[in-house]
């Protein structure tokens, strides 16, 4: 590691970033007792629960986050 004491790391790309969208990859956790009435999938993106059918327990979800969409709310 000694050799990277004088190199510059800075990431002079970043200033030009312009992705509109931000990607997960989660697993899918169970809520609630297993076989009951409020089982149910969930998955936790900036600690945010999102909830899921409980057949993606276990399971892998692939998520995109649009952050340029807009979302209208209730003034």
């Amino acid at each position: 590691m000694d050799g990277f004491k004088n190199v510059n790391l800075e990431n002079k790309g970043v200033k030009n970033f312009k992705a509109h969208k931000i990607y997960f990859l989660r697993i899918v956790r169970r809520k609630n007792d297993k076989g009951s009435d409020e089982e149910y999938g969930f998955i936790d993106i900036l600690n945010h629960e999102i909830k899921l059918p409980k057949d993606l327990i276990n399971l892998f979800v692939f998520c995109v986050l649009d952050i340029k969409s807009t979302v209208s709310s209730p003034n």
